[in-house]
């Protein structure tokens, strides 16, 4: 059975010889009435303010949720993005490698090409200086002859 304040004041009793006071008790039971109606409005209060912070509370639950799922996100995005990187670094690493055994046989290459090239330019070197020396002893042979017909 649920009381209300209306019924406590709304009460009656029968009056006998010697009973409590009627004025004492209807006093007593306003008093009591007062109490629970302040007490009936504080709970009712409460269940609003419980109401609402359910609400809130379950919209931080939500933020979280969002929060947690988002840095969740992130966390990969930021795995993928190092993963990437590190293909991406990898594979300029190995362009690098091949360009320099590229530019190292080029070199090597070159470097040959040119010792074959100073080498043929000795050789025309040796020939041009065994030409003039010949040129020279056939001047020279040519000089003598001359000098000794003067003579």
């Amino acid at each position: 059975m649920s009381m209300k304040p209306v019924d406590i004041r709304n009460s009656t009793f029968r009056i006998k010889f010697k009973g409590y006071d009627p004025a004492q008790v209807q006093s007593y039971l306003d008093s009591i009435a007062n109490e629970m109606q302040e007490l009936l409005q504080e709970n009712s209060e409460l269940k609003v303010r419980i109401k609402l912070l359910e609400e809130k509370l379950s919209e931080f639950q939500e933020m979280e949720q969002e929060l947690k799922s988002a840095l969740i996100m992130a966390q990969k995005n930021a795995q993928s993005i190092v993963e990437n990187a590190k293909k991406e670094a990898a594979v300029i690493l190995e362009k690098a490698k091949i360009e320099a055994l590229s530019a190292t046989k080029e070199a090597v290459l070159e470097r040959d090409r040119l010792k074959e090239e100073i080498k043929s330019l000795k050789k025309k070197r040796w020939e041009i200086i065994q030409s003039f020396k010949g040129e020279l002893e056939y001047f020279l042979r040519v000089i003598e002859r001359e000098v000794k017909e003067n003579e």
